[in-house]
């Protein structure tokens, strides 16, 4: 198979889609389904035509190579690291560099700036009550 080249398509709200082209070989081998080994063209769905599969449909793409995972993402080789850097499996409290460079983490302070005042403080004190709640849970248990 050969591999994929992305070519940014825009469309009406003026966003940048990546929309990739790929060949696919015909399934069996050679000679095998009558098909004399030819390879065929395979449109790969976007983004927004996958999330409308359900999941029969979403894995037989997946198979047929209609969707194709982003380079680097989320491999068996990196899975650790990638969860490491994702905002709900952190075990580390994130450092001022990682609010910049990781897009999950300046989402989230994104999200947390549009607060009011009020609603930020409301935020703090349901979050610190429970985080006292917890330490004094702990200390019984001693």
């Amino acid at each position: 198979m050969s591999a994929p080249k992305e070519q940014p398509r825009g469309d009406e709200e003026g966003k940048e889609q990546h929309v990739v082209a790929a060949q696919a070989a015909t399934q069996g081998k050679e000679g095998g389904d009558g098909s004399d080994g030819e390879k065929k063209q395979v449109r790969v769905l976007t983004t927004e035509e996958a999330a409308m599969l359900d999941d029969d449909e979403f894995f037989k793409a997946y198979k047929e190579g209609r969707i194709q995972r982003r380079p680097g993402h989320w491999t068996e080789e990196n899975f650790e690291e990638e969860m490491e850097k994702h905002p709900l499996f952190m075990t580390h409290e994130p450092t001022k560099e990682e609010y910049v460079n990781n897009p999950h983490l300046s989402a989230l302070q994104e999200m947390f700036a549009e607060l009011t005042p009020i609603e930020r403080a409301d935020h703090h004190k349901t979050h610190g009550n429970e985080a006292y709640k917890k330490a004094r849970a702990a200390g019984k248990n001693k």
